[in-house]
């Protein structure tokens, strides 16, 4: 990465997302970027296993756990196929293990902490899907930041939301902060990638689903 992530928001201001979770750093590269994929699941790796196990292309897997700390969603074994396969970057709002061997591989970790229980492998969650912790909504497509300062983000856009099939009234439905939207409502205008909150505009960053 060849520009920091407090110089990125300097440049760009609230055209990014900023993550307010205070992930750690785990892996042997602390500064890394890429297109976002995504996975969400709540104590089980299976989904994150297999994700890795593809070309990364130089990509970021997000994977919400649910902040949960109570099993591992990714060890020295998964890093490793990661690393094969280039991937850039994991970001887990959960647990990771084997951190010495972590340490050691050429691939960005950050995940909220550690904890050398395996997790189950029976495929639960969801991927490429968007996923949100921190006040940041990390969508398939988006392009994420990492250094020792922090994470940030791309919104989603207009044509790449349509691009990626989805429909026009569930698109408008979001912008407006609606249930039907394509993110259930809680992206907003955020989703859409609207930087600023505009005079008389239907949802404020912090509205509610409808």
């Amino acid at each position: 990465m060849s520009v920091s992530t407090a110089d990125l928001w300097d440049e760009r201001g609230e055209q990014l997302q900023s993550c307010s979770v205070q992930l750690r750093h785990y892996g042997g590269r602390t500064e890394f970027s890429g297109v976002i994929s995504t996975g969400r699941c709540h104590r089980d790796n299976a989904l994150g296993k297999a994700a890795l196990a593809e070309p990364g292309e130089g990509r970021v897997l997000v994977v919400d756990g649910e902040g949960s700390l109570e099993s591992a969603l990714m060890g020295d074994l998964i890093a490793a196929s990661a690393v094969a396969q280039n991937w850039s970057g994991v970001v887990i709002h959960g647990a990771v293990r084997d951190v010495v061997a972590l340490r050691d591989l050429p691939l960005g970790t950050l995940a909220l902490g550690s904890n050398p229980r395996k997790s189950a492998k029976d495929g639960a969650g969801a991927r490429d899907v968007p996923v949100a912790f921190g006040g940041v909504e990390f969508v398939p497509g988006q392009t994420l930041w990492a250094d020792e300062d922090g994470v940030v983000a791309t919104y989603r856009e207009h044509g790449h939301a349509l691009a990626r099939g989805i429909a026009a009234t569930a698109l408008m439905a979001e912008m407006y902060g609606k249930r039907e939207g394509c993110s259930r409502g809680r992206g907003a205008e955020r989703s859409c990638r609207v930087p600023r909150k505009r005079s008389g505009s239907p949802a404020s960053n912090g509205s509610r689903a409808i």
